[in-house]
């Protein structure tokens, strides 16, 4: 039995190690992508380059002209939602605007798609209230798998999301699709603050004490959907932090679903959590990670809107 023991330590051990490296590798060239992406600061079109983002020079101009275009081509192709709710207000179309960097046929795509998507499931144009949501959604939601601390930002305005993957149990969840929901819900909320419209969003994912248990195919194949596809938001990077041993395998079949545009945006971490304050100030990293965000996602919840 001892030698067994030795003999399964030993392998755990290899495994770790073949994990650490692979993490070394994927930073490695994550880091090169992620300086090619920001390394112009400024566009001849007035743009400029924010960390990884290309921020659009707004101005009242440019929003009243892109919004009377997109909604002639909205009618045009007879995709406008003119009821009473989300779909016909120009807030929520101005999100799909700067998701798009204000190219007017791109959002077009994006809001028709996201319409579509959004009727099929049942919700409609009626704006997203925790109230209302399917139960298992906000099951989902109380798990804490992803939670966002409203107005905490990083150094350059994003708003902060964090996902703990531990956080999954799927004992308590009856639908994968419901992982999907959840993410709609939860940006949704955080779209209605513009400055998130303009900067986007900072995805600090905390791998630690992940199980294979904790992962579901299905979910992430349609939360990476969304948030590339679907949602209206401006993914302006992603951190892994803490990746497990079986992270080579776990990002072998994640990587399947992402564009690369995403993969440019990903650094991996692992422990290494000082790290973060290259894009953090630290009331703006987890107490868990080193720094001083104490998150009450409970508390939101019984107020959430």
């Amino acid at each position: 039995m001892a030698s067994l023991f030795r003999k399964k330590k030993k392998v755990d051990e290899v495994a770790e190690r073949d994990a650490e490296s692979s993490s070394r590798r994927a930073s490695s060239d994550l880091s090169s992508d992620h300086s090619n992406a920001a390394a112009a600061e400024e566009r001849d079109d007035g743009s400029t380059v924010d960390n990884e983002q290309i921020m659009v020079n707004e101005t009242p101009e440019l929003i009243a002209t892109s919004l009377a275009e997109m909604r002639a081509l909205l009618i045009q192709d007879n995709a406008l939602r003119t009821s009473e709710g989300d779909g016909n207000s120009d807030s929520v179309l101005l999100r799909f605007l700067r998701v798009m960097k204000f190219d007017v046929s791109k959002a077009c795509v994006r809001y028709t798609a996201h319409w579509d998507a959004r009727e099929e499931w049942g919700y409609g144009p009626t704006p997203f209230s925790y109230a209302a949501l399917p139960d298992d959604v906000k099951r989902v939601i109380g798990l804490g798998f992803l939670q966002i601390p409203f107005g905490v930002r990083d150094r350059v305005g994003r708003q902060i999301v964090l996902a703990m993957p531990r956080n999954m149990d799927w004992s308590q969840i009856q639908d994968a699709d419901s992982v999907k929901h959840m993410l709609w819900y939860m940006m949704d909320v955080a779209l209605r603050s513009e400055e998130t419209q303009r900067k986007g969003v900072l995805i600090i994912n905390d791998m630690g004490t992940m199980s294979r248990d904790n992962f579901n195919r299905n979910a992430v194949s349609g939360v990476l959907h969304s948030l590339q596809n679907l949602i209206p938001v401006r993914l302006g990077g992603v951190r892994l932090m803490n990746q497990p041993w079986f992270f080579s395998w776990l990002f072998g079949i994640v990587s399947v679903f992402m564009k690369a545009k995403l993969r440019e945006r990903i650094s991996v971490l692992g422990t290494n959590h000082a790290a973060l304050a290259e894009w953090c100030e630290p009331g703006s990293i987890p107490a868990t990670l080193g720094g001083e965000l104490e998150w009450d996602h409970a508390a939101w919840i019984e107020n959430a809107p």
